[in-house]
């Protein structure tokens, strides 16, 4: 993945912002003052640290022995909550999973109260989507999948199959629908409807006339 995807990315998480407190390297991406993604972008050693659990660090670094390791950096002590990932030929859709965690950790670890005050979100704005936010699809498909309590996330390519994929494909249809709601220039959910016909059709289909309706919210955002 390029360094500017990745820094869009780490940017678009809500409240996160970039910092350089150390120079400028590493670049780091902070949520309410707390650091959740370190990017060294040197082109022979290109390389991010992510803030991680002890569990998850240590299962990420036996799935990619060398690749995933401590954050080498760190001290001792600190070390288990921190991975450092070798970016030459490292899966994109994993990458994602580690941001997604990373910021996720940093969250909660601050009180319920704290998190409350990050989440709050004012002056929502509910307006139709535009076709250069397409992109956008997939991951809100993603994020519409029903995961029972405790459940393991599946990967994110699943939404390639085709009893999925028939949500999004070539949206923009003419009795295709979709509403976004936005606050303070982030995409925080959606709501969409398409009336699906043909040999693969959606899980609440009906007849070929009748629109199926789905919606997704951001994890952080539900309830």
């Amino acid at each position: 993945m390029r360094l500017e995807d990745i820094k869009a990315y780490c940017l678009n998480k809500w409240r996160a912002y970039e910092d350089y407190p150390f120079g400028d390297m590493p670049i780091c991406y902070k949520l309410n003052g707390k650091v959740f993604a370190q990017i060294y972008p040197n082109q022979e050693d290109f390389k991010i640290t992510l803030k991680c659990t002890a569990d998850a660090g240590q299962f990420y670094r036996e799935v990619y022995p060398g690749v995933v390791v401590r954050g080498y950096h760190c001290p001792p002590v600190q070390q288990p909550y921190w991975n450092t990932v070798y970016l030459e030929d490292f899966p994109d859709e994993e990458l994602l999973n580690m941001i997604d965690h990373a910021y996720d950790t940093v969250l909660h670890s601050f009180s319920k109260k704290i998190q409350r005050q990050i989440l709050t979100a004012d002056e929502i704005e509910i307006r139709l989507i535009k076709p250069k936010e397409y992109p956008l699809l997939k991951a809100f498909l993603y994020d519409a999948i029903y995961l029972p309590e405790g459940a393991a996330a599946p990967p994110r390519e699943i939404v390639n199959q085709s009893e999925l994929a028939v949500y999004i494909t070539d949206f923009g249809q003419p009795d295709d629908l979709y509403l976004l709601a936005e606050a303070c220039g982030h995409i925080l959910g959606a709501a969409w409807t398409r009336i699906l016909v043909g040999k693969v059709k959606g899980y609440g289909n009906v007849d070929d006339h009748t629109p199926e309706f789905a919606i997704s919210v951001k994890k952080g955002f539900r309830s």
